[in-house]
């Protein structure tokens, strides 16, 4: 009985909230800084062909503050996807 291997159970996860510091979608369905409790809203992440970058761009609020400066900041990989959901939602806007 002393040599029984233990079963390592992960912590389960909270829910952190998550901000999104990108551009607000022209339709209103998201806003800069809106508050998601419960991960990316599926209505919302269904709008972008390129879901990776989206998702950069919601951060906890503890990273808030450096991820605002890093959208702003030409090169930054936050930029970066910042400017890449802007086309994509300009393009369709035009559409």
């Amino acid at each position: 009985m002393a040599n029984m291997k233990k079963k390592f159970v992960p912590a389960p996860k909270k829910n952190i909230p998550l901000i999104y510091v990108g551009t607000s979608f022209p339709d209103g369905s998201l806003s800069k800084f809106r508050i998601c409790s419960n991960g990316i809203p599926e209505h919302v992440l269904n709008k972008v062909k390129n879901k990776a970058a989206f998702k950069n761009l919601f951060v906890p609020p503890e990273k808030l503050s450096s991820a605002m400066l890093n959208v702003k900041a030409q090169g930054h990989p936050l930029y970066l996807c910042n400017r890449q959901i802007e086309k994509e939602l300009l393009y369709k806007e035009d559409r």
